[in-house]
């Protein structure tokens, strides 16, 4: 692999011209890259149609529906209210990394969990689902 990427420019200087010069950038673009990955796989396209189908099978229509979205509402309704309490203590305390490390353990094993999820088990995967958001 050469040291050359986009018009001959230097890898370093490639980089630089993205802004992601620095090791913890590069990190940081990569974490969004996975956060964006789950939102748009996860919250958007797939688990309210498994919702609706399998965790919600046997509700009458629409009620799964319903529940998802109040399950939706209620984890970023939590994240709301903490986001500022959780930034202030990350700030003040140093523990940013710690925190992410967190979060981020809970929304992967969350997200893992629901390979677990059973059909009609609606209030699990809600949990689940709801867990996985605030993670994210």
């Amino acid at each position: 692999m050469t040291d050359e990427h986009d018009q001959g420019l230097p890898r370093r200087e490639f980089l630089s011209r993205l802004g992601l010069d620095r090791r913890e950038l590069r990190a940081w673009a990569m974490y969004d890259v996975a956060n964006s990955a789950f939102v748009l796989t996860v919250t958007a396209a797939i688990f309210p149609l498994f919702f609706r189908s399998f965790s919600g099978a046997g509700l009458p229509e629409g009620v799964a529906t319903q529940r998802f979205a109040w399950t939706t509402s209620i984890a970023l309704l939590t994240v709301a209210l903490m986001a500022p309490v959780l930034g202030a203590l990350a700030d003040y305390a140093g523990i940013k990394k710690r925190l992410l490390a967190i979060f981020l353990g809970i929304g992967a094993a969350a997200t893992a969990s629901m390979f677990f999820l059973r059909q009609g088990d609606w209030l699990t995967a809600a949990v689940v689902f709801g867990l996985a958001n605030i993670g994210a």
